[in-house]
């Protein structure tokens, strides 16, 4: 091919043809421009296609966390509902002031894991690996990108507010380590002891299970919000990468 539009350059020239020679000239520059512009175009497709595929894996990846923190979520917040209600029927237990009221169990339950105040738990290494690779600054859907963004700033957030929890609870453990012994029975189960008449017109020591129970119901609303995030990922995902539950 260059053999020939050199032998027709050469041709234009030797007969004096200067007219259809610039002519002719221009006409291969323009060709050789557009030759460029097509190999860029194409170039410029394989990378999208390329940046595509690459953004795929990472959703489908994501989807997989999503998932996973959505049935683990779903199951802990089960037992956050629980520890609640357990921590409510031992304040009545409290209030009945009778020793042989059904809630007692409740109440020793209450006393026993009153400290206990997990982290929200994440999954984020894809998450970490699309901020790194900027994959996730890539992305087109911007309503994709801010359902990514919002769910996991909210479990940094969450995370952080932990510490203010146990924080609260840290004030009322002492004041109920001063009016409750624990101790470990023959089966090496923890257990409780304490005089319920003595507890029930102390007013510090009602306070400080009410402590227990704001910080459960702040930690349990919190749960609920992150998995109403969650879901909301998960569709979002789903969404974007076309999958159906049928």
């Amino acid at each position: 091919m260059i053999k020939f539009f050199r032998h027709i350059r050469h041709t234009l020239i030797n007969q004096n043809k200067m007219g259809k020679y610039f002519k002719y000239a221009i006409g291969e520059i323009l060709l050789v421009m557009i030759g460029i512009l097509l190999a860029l175009q194409v170039n410029n497709w394989n990378e999208s296609n390329r940046l595509l595929e690459t953004q795929k894996v990472y959703l489908e990846q994501l989807l997989n966390d999503v998932i996973y923190m959505n049935e683990g979520y779903e199951k802990r917040l089960t037992e956050a509902k629980y520890s609640l209600n357990e921590a409510l029927a031992g304040l009545k237990y409290l209030e009945q002031c009778d020793d042989n009221d059904s809630n007692k169990e409740y109440f020793d339950n209450m006393l026993l894991s009153h400290q206990v105040l997990s982290a929200f738990y994440s999954v984020q290494d894809t998450y970490d690996e699309m901020l790194s690779a900027n994959v996730l600054s890539s992305l087109k859907n911007q309503e994709l990108k801010n359902s990514i963004k919002d769910l996991y700033t909210s479990l940094d957030f969450s995370n952080n507010f932990i510490s203010y929890f146990r924080a609260e609870l840290g004030r009322a453990s002492e004041i109920i380590w001063k009016r409750v012994s624990f101790t470990y029975d023959s089966l090496n189960q923890q257990k409780v002891s304490y005089k319920l008449a003595g507890l029930c017109n102390d007013i510090e020591f009602k306070n400080a299970l009410v402590e227990v129970i704001d910080s459960r119901t702040d930690y349990l609303g919190d749960f609920e919000r992150l998995l109403r995030k969650i879901k909301r990922l998960r569709n979002d995902l789903e969404k974007e990468l076309n999958i159906n539950d049928d």
